[in-house]
């Protein structure tokens, strides 16, 4: 296992600059050093390199990290693959560094078998005189034997028994069959529970047949899919159709499509796209982002083009979100056919062209909501706009964020910095009269900048340690969820290693399947590279921000409150409840 203190000898002997130099031209500029980032369609160097922070930050997409993050990123490769990339490279070498041995337990092994074995019998079953019905019906779907063998598509006999008996010829009794998710009962007798039906094999990340899914072959009032049991080994919610095939061509083309269905895999297939998965009949989890961020490529969302499967991929892409996890999303427009209906109707070159047409999360998730409101009323608009307050709030790029403000606004009319406050409080606001909202001359209160002050505490913290105990010792904390989940991951790196280095930091969160890894990592290397962000610790204005932003949080608080309170009241007892948050307030001021 490679340990934290391996980590950190790597990267205290490995120089970020000669790195990043060895996989493109870095240019020494003063003290600093720039290059084209590798990262987005750069044309003027927009990534910067700190020799002495050991970073590096791009002020257009905003990547930034370390030298590990950067070989992980540029490779796409895991994060532990790129520490053993980087101690290459500069020729460090540790016995911990050596992969580890995949080790299963001798049931799950046997388990394994059984389901290896299943695979080889339907295989063999689709090939034999059994197999007819569904050779047609898959010459019917255009499926020839290249793909079947691709695939390793199968065939359930239409004697329900027999299956059963040749695991058994193969030495493996019925609780191992059982155990496995293959049998079923039927009166006295142990049956295939797949039987007469299509065969799916559903493989893990190791290539390991895990479960089947079968298809029904005849127009009965059967499932149209039967899939198998939760398992040991197997549970639909956490396992990725073709994921076994689609990771190397992934990494070649460095894109994974995300689609519905198992036909949908193999339309793309058709057009020439190998690099797809497709979920099993269930909503996309966790499990799945976690699998897809592996492959460190582009995710492209391709679920079905009907509401139903637009409103899947607004979910999906916030299960990525939650995993710190890019994404992007084919462009259905007004399409509701889903990629194998597509290929049926149009052929591959046309469904190639549709695949083609990727749109950014952020153009997307817009586009679809306003579809969900009449944005030619004013109620339609403020629905619209509430309803992408949520997005809005979590979008860590500044650039980003700022067109999709401004986007909305020009959009319904509503004040900038109105809409701006409701989104730095991350809530959507109902009870504030809507007609507030918008512009109204020139009367507007100045509000003092609380993502300054965090910003700067954040800063302190990030660069002295000091810092970290005044804040452990005024029991502060931060309003942005964002800004308080980096305070507790500084503090508990400073009181388990008695210290605190913003590369260690990194370098953490980097190893972490946390929701917010990713964006904190942003947020660190914006604090750290962006000019307005680096004032000279000193204790008196560390106790003056966190004073100042104390009672920020404290007002906004209140305002809370008070929006709260006045909710489904009378017009006499708003007034009442208005006078008393008035009053309340001259008293703090």
């Amino acid at each position: 296992m490679i340990t934290d203190e391996l980590i950190a000898k790597i990267q205290e002997k490995a120089d970020i600059v000669q790195i990043i130099s060895s996989y493109i031209n870095v240019i020494k500029k003063g003290n600093s050093y720039v290059a084209i980032c590798p990262f987005h369609a750069d044309h003027d160097p927009s990534l910067h390199i700190s020799k002495s922070k050991q970073i590096y930050k791009c002020f257009v997409c905003g990547s930034g990290g370390n030298v590990f993050t950067f070989v992980s990123e540029y490779e796409h490769i895991s994060f532990m693959d790129a520490v053993r990339k980087v101690a290459e490279m500069i020729g460090f070498t540790d016995p911990l560094l050596n992969k580890p041995t995949r080790v299963i337990n001798e049931g799950t092994k046997k388990i394994l078998d059984v389901l290896k074995a299943s695979n080889e019998i339907y295989q063999y079953l689709l090939k034999s005189n059994d197999g007819v019905k569904a050779k047609k019906y898959l010459e019917s779907r255009n499926i020839p034997l290249e793909k079947q063998e691709y695939f390793g598509l199968g065939f359930s006999s239409s004697n329900p028994e027999l299956p059963i008996k040749l695991l058994r010829n193969k030495g493996f009794d019925i609780e191992e069959i059982s155990n496995a998710g293959i049998l079923a009962r039927q009166n006295d007798s142990f049956i295939d529970r797949f039987n007469n039906r299509l065969i799916f094999p559903i493989y893990n990340e190791f290539n390991d047949v895990v479960g089947f899914s079968g298809r029904k072959i005849e127009d009965n009032d059967e499932a149209k899919y039967v899939n198998s049991p939760n398992t040991i080994v197997f549970n639909k919610s956490k396992v990725i159709y073709n994921y076994q095939n689609a990771k190397n061509e992934a990494k070649r083309e460095q894109r994974v499509y995300v689609t519905e269905g198992f036909m949908d895999v193999f339309a793309l297939y058709e057009a020439g796209i190998r690099c797809a998965v497709a979920l099993m009949g269930t909503a996309f989890t966790q499990y799945h982002a976690k699998l897809l961020k592996k492959l460190n490529v582009e995710i492209v969302l391709c679920l079905d083009g009907d509401n139903a499967g637009q409103k899947a991929m607004i979910k999906a892409g916030e299960v990525l979100e939650k995993e710190g996890i890019d994404y992007k999303v084919v462009n259905y427009k007004e399409c509701t056919l889903d990629p194998d209906e597509i290929l049926q109707k149009y052929g591959k070159d046309i469904l190639f062209k549709f695949l083609n047409r990727i749109i950014d999360k952020n153009d997307f998730i817009y586009n679809f909501l306003k579809k969900q409101y009449d944005t030619t009323t004013l109620n339609g608009r403020k629905m619209f706009a509430e309803a992408l307050i949520p997005h809005i709030s979590n979008t860590t790029n500044v650039l980003e964020k700022e067109m999709l403000i401004d986007k909305v606004c020009k959009e319904t009319g509503i004040d900038k910095k109105v809409y701006q406050s409701l989104i730095s409080n991350n809530i959507v606001d109902t009870h504030i009269d809507f007609n507030t909202l918008y512009v109204k001359g020139n009367q507007r209160r100045t509000i003092k900048n609380l993502e300054l002050l965090q910003s700067e505490v954040a800063y302190f913290m990030l660069t002295n340690n000091e810092a970290i105990d005044v804040y452990k010792e005024q029991g502060a904390y931060f309003f942005d969820k964002i800004y308080d989940y980096l305070a507790n991951y500084i503090i508990d790196l400073y009181e388990t290693k008695g210290e605190f280095s913003t590369s260690e930091l990194i370098t953490s969160l980097s190893q972490s399947n946390s929701d917010y890894s990713k964006k904190v990592i942003t947020l660190v290397t914006d604090l750290l590279e962006t000019t307005r962000f680096n004032p000279e610790y000193n204790k008196e204005y560390m106790l003056e921000y966190l004073d100042r932003m104390k009672k920020q949080i404290i007002k906004k608080n209140r305002d809370n409150q008070f929006y709260n309170s006045i909710d489904g009241k009378t017009e006499k007892e708003k007034a009442l409840i208005c006078q008393k948050y008035f009053d309340e307030g001259k008293e703090q001021n």
